[in-house]
């Protein structure tokens, strides 16, 4: 009977150690998001001080950060997918104001947006691994006969919609 017991809490060990490897790698991802919504309102003010005429993009940008960071986090890839195609769209205003494009203040936006994609990318990557990882645990034989009981559930991966990696 010890034996089962000990095997019990082994086994319970093992699923929490993989269920808080996967909030910590959320949290990484849920970061990563916010670096780069937070640089929204300083793109959104670089861009409307030259292109005055294209206030409902910005204002487009704007809802769409607002969103993002308030979103639930089973509804936060369709909302980040709708603020990825915001900024881009106020980063293409660019395009048509050639005194914006060669800003140093818009280029290095620009850059930090660059970067913080790629942030997103490799924090979403880990976070999604890790779930996968969390997922097969307690998915498996003999764990699957206790998971849900003691309350660990499936969690979902973090994609974007358009395929975005």
């Amino acid at each position: 009977m010890a034996i089962l017991v000990v095997l019990a809490m082994l086994l319970y060990n093992r699923l929490a150690r993989a269920r808080n490897r996967t909030s910590a790698a959320w949290g990484d991802v849920d970061a990563e998001l916010r670096r780069r919504a937070d640089l929204v309102p300083e793109l959104n003010e670089a861009v409307a001080a030259y292109a005055v005429h294209e206030r409902s993009v910005i204002d487009a940008a704007a809802q769409a950060r607002n969103a993002a960071i308030s979103a639930e986090p089973d509804l936060r890839s369709g909302e980040e997918q709708r603020l990825g195609s915001a900024i881009g769209g106020v980063v293409g205003i660019a395009e048509a104001y050639p005194a914006l494009k060669a800003s140093e203040r818009f280029a290095q936006l620009s850059e930090q947006l660059s970067k913080s994609e790629d942030r997103i990318a490799l924090a979403r990557l880990v976070y999604n691994d890790t779930v996968q990882t969390y997922n097969a645990a307690i998915e498996q034989v003999p764990a699957s006969l206790f998971a849900g009981a003691l309350g660990f559930r499936r969690r979902a991966l973090f994609d974007f919609a358009d395929g975005r990696r």
